[in-house]
Formats: structure tokens, C-alpha cells, sequence
């Protein structure tokens, strides 16, 4: 008789209620790749189910083994979930960025937990499971994407609109607020080409989001490899749209534009974060740095000129903000060629410098791990700026808001982006973000401080 695996997606409880943040659209969500590729490394002899919070209600069903993800937005869910399955004598694994952050923490509420990338231990872990010697602690090494197994995608809800694809891990930059390098390792691994081509022709959607943290990586090798990427998806006729997450970078080489275009790329999401040398210092943000606030929107508008639109990103909070400096990020966001913008407070996350840093100095609003994790979506302000008060923080943020999302912003953005790229589907795509990421952002004023 197979034994049963049950893996669990959960989902941040207090957005969900509330209706905030990017888990309030079904176009905002996506696939759970690491979850998918455990249940295709998982031994034959296993039944493997996945609950996914985003779009089912959660049923504590029988399992032998249950196994859950958590980001920290969702560890206080995480936990909820491990806590009455453990209730019930079933044993919990969990792994996951804030897992691999706060190990001692998940231990508390979990029988075993997997530290860094799940793939080289998983193994092992099923074989000590099944003799009844499950290990407390499982330290992964960073995979071999040679031989990366396709995530099973029949275990993904079929209401996912976008497929997700990963070709990269890792990253050589050292922002402050950010913890993939201390996940993924500082060094950029690649998965093979035709392995890439042979997952997408296995993706039903027609949207696809390349889940990489930069798909462009960040030397010449690593674009040109891209390059080869998307000739090959031409030379394939893989008929797919696309859109994916990249640095300033991108639109510095016109053939990457070009080559990008012709396969499918629509939109892409650069993280500007602030137009200010001294905020960008702030958070160790070395690649805007290099280029420069001006460049910047030279590089937009070329991305623009190739028919592809631009996500663009941008954080509030930094140590360096004031109401005059946010003031002027605002109007530098209203005249950028950016065609969809993303706004968030600066958020420190546990594995970053800014968490470190912050703790030791006192300045972190909500201290009561875990049940605190749940305000750490990057739509709360969770810690003290040294030239503003949280309040006033909040209150520039919501005039930021009102600025940027108000309807002839978002109208004069749709025909600003129409009559540069003069392609009405990457438009449509510019304005869709636009307006996903203006109701979760409105809708989260609705949280507020709780100081």
C-alpha cells in the first residue's frame, strides 16, 4: 500500500481576510516550482497531493508525511497548519526561504526542517522517514540545474493563469533588504536550454512567468546565453507570451530586445526602488547606482520602443526619506516610462543585513515571532525610519497612492505606454499590472499600523 505525502501551499490568513496585497488576484498568483519538483523527486512507492491556499479552502486531510513551504509573510499560517496536523500524530516537514532563516524557530512547530535548496536532501529524507529515523535537521547544498526534475504539474491547480518556469538560481549582488543570496548562493547557476524548451512545451498556459530572480544575469555570457534562450523558443515556435523579472540591464542590448520580442516577452519587472543616490545607498542598491536615475529611463524607454512594457518598482522607508524626498520619487514615477508601478515599504526580512541590522538597534515595530511574521508583506510598515515617524510614513505612502493610482494616472500611463510601444497587447498587459497592482495596494490601507 503507498503511503500518502500531502504538501501544503499556505497563504497569508490576514491579507486573504482582509482582500489585500497581490493574493487578492488570481492573476498575481503563482505556482508553487519548489513544491512541484519535491512530488518529482518523490519515491513511486508515495501517493503526492498538494492543498494550495490560494485557491482552495484548507482541509486537514490523512497523510503519512505533510510537508509545507512558508516565505515569512505566510510562516504564522505555517505554523497554524503544522500545529494541528503534529496534533494528530502526523509528522511535519517544512522548508522554504523563512524556514532556512529561522530554523531554531520552525523546530519549535515541526518535526524536521530542510535548510537551503530541498532537491540533494529530499532523498534521504523520504529513506529516514520510512525507517523511522526522520532527522531534525536536513542542510541542503546548492542543486545541480543539469539534472533539475520538472515539477509535476498535475498537482497545480488548473486555475493558476500564468505557468512558471525557472532557468536560474543565485545572485552575486548584496542588496540589503534582500534574502536570495543568502538562499541560492552568490553564484548564478543555469539550467540547460533544451531542458528550458522542454518544460515549456509541457506547460499548458499560454502565459508563462519566468520565475527567476534576474533571468538576465549579470555578465556577458549569461545575457548572450538568454539570448540563446529566446531564439531557440523562435526557432521552437513555442507560442507563448511571456514576462519576467530582470535588471536596468536589459535594455541595454538592442538585439536582446529584439530577440525578447519575437518570443513572446511582453512585459518586465525592474526593481528601481528610488530615484536618490543617498536611498539607493541606503539598501546597497549597486546596479541602479552604476547607472543613474537618468539612464534609467533612457533604458525604459528603449524596452518601451521594442514593444515591451515596464514593471517598474519602488520602495518607501528608506533611512534617508523624507515627506520632500518622497515628494520628488513621486513625480519622478509620474514621468517615468515605466507602465506599471509597483510601490512598497521597505521590509526587513529575517537572512538579510536590514533584519540584522534593525534588531540590534531596536527599531523593528513587530517583534512577536511568530505571530508577527504575518505583517511582513511589504504593505505594512514594520520598522522605525531614523528621518520619519511610521505614521508619517504611512501618511506619505497613502498621498503617494492617491498620486500615482488616481484614474487620469492610470489612463495618461495607458496611452503614454500605447504610443511608445505601439503594441496594443503588451499595453493591455502594462495596464492589467498596473491595475492589479493599484487594487492591492489601495485595498491594504485598509491594515494599518498597530502600534
Amino acid at each position: 500500500m503507498k503511503r500518502e505525502l500531502l504538501l501544503v501551499n499556505p497563504i497569508n490568513q490576514r491579507f486573504y481576510k482582509n482582500k489585500v496585497g497581490l493574493t487578492a488576484n488570481d492573476e498575481t498568483k503563482f505556482q508553487p516550482i519548489g513544491l512541484g519538483i519535491i512530488a518529482s523527486l518523490t519515491p513511486n512507492n508515495w501517493n503526492v497531493k498538494m492543498i494550495d491556499e490560494n485557491f482552495f479552502t484548507f482541509k486537514y486531510d490523512d497523510a503519512d508525511l505533510v510537508g509545507i513551504t512558508a516565505f515569512t509573510a505566510t510562516a504564522t499560517r505555517a505554523y497554524e497548519i503544522a500545529k494541528v496536523f503534529r496534533q494528530r500524530k502526523i509528522p511535519v516537514v517544512m522548508g522554504g526561504f523563512h524556514t532556512s532563516m529561522r530554523p531554531d524557530e520552525a523546530l519549535n512547530y515541526v518535526d524536521a526542517v530542510v535548510i537551503g535548496e530541498a532537491e540533494n536532501v529530499w532523498k534521504d529524507l523520504i529513506e529516514d522517514f520510512e525507517k523511522g529515523n526522520l532527522r531534525r535537521i536536513y542542510k541542503g547544498s546548492p542543486a545541480d540545474l543539469e539534472h533539475l526534475p520538472f515539477p509535476r504539474r498535475e498537482i497545480f491547480s488548473d486555475k493558476y493563469i500564468f505557468g512558471s518556469i525557472e532557468t536560474s538560481r543565485g545572485c552575486p549582488m548584496d542588496c540589503k533588504y534582500c534574502s536570495v543570496s543568502s538562499f541560492y548562493g552568490k553564484t548564478q547557476r543555469f539550467r540547460p536550454i533544451d531542458d528550458i524548451i522542454r518544460e515549456l512545451k509541457q506547460i499548458p498556459q499560454k502565459k508563462i512567468f519566468f520565475v527567476d530572480d534576474n533571468i538576465l544575469g549579470y555578465s556577458n555570457s549569461a545575457k548572450e546565453r538568454l539570448k540563446d534562450l529566446c531564439r531557440e523558443m523562435i526557432k521552437q515556435k513555442i507560442k507563448k507570451d511571456w514576462w519576467c523579472q530582470t535588471t536596468v540591464a536589459f535594455g541595454e542590448d538592442e538585439e536582446l530586445l529584439y530577440l525578447a520580442k519575437k518570443s513572446g516577452c511582453r512585459i518586465v519587472f525592474i526593481g528601481v526602488e528610488a530615484d536618490d543616490i543617498p536611498a539607493l545607498k541606503c539598501i546597497n542598491k549597486r546596479l541602479n547606482l552604476k547607472y543613474g536615475t537618468d539612464k534609467i529611463e533612457r533604458i525604459f524607454r528603449r524596452i518601451n520602443e521594442y514593444g515591451i512594457g515596464v514593471i517598474g518598482a519602488f520602495m518607501f522607508g528608506m533611512d534617508t526619506d523624507t515627506m520632500k524626498t518622497i515628494k520628488e520619487r513621486t513625480d519622478y514615477i509620474l514621468r517615468s516610462n515605466a507602465n506599471a508601478i509597483q510601490i512598497t515599504y521597505l521590509t526587513p526580512l529575517p537572512g538579510t543585513k536590514l533584519f540584522d541590522e534593525l534588531l540590534k538597534e531596536g527599531r523593528i515595530i513587530y517583534t512577536r515571532f511568530p505571530e508577527d511574521w504575518e505583517h511582513y508583506t511589504f504593505a505594512e510598515v514594520t520598522y522605525h525610519p531614523l528621518s520619519m515617524t511610521p505614521v508619517e510614513l504611512e501618511g506619505a505612502r497613502n498621498f503617494v497612492v492617491k498620486k500615482i493610482y488616481n484614474w487620469f494616472s492610470v489612463f495618461r500611463k495607458f496611452f503614454k505606454t500605447l504610443w511608445i510601444t505601439k503594441n496594443f497587447v503588451s499595453t493591455l498587459w502594462a495596464l492589467s499590472f498596473h491595475l492589479y497592482l493599484r487594487k492591492a495596494t489601495i485595498r491594504s490601507h485598509r491594515l494599518g499600523l498597530k502600534i
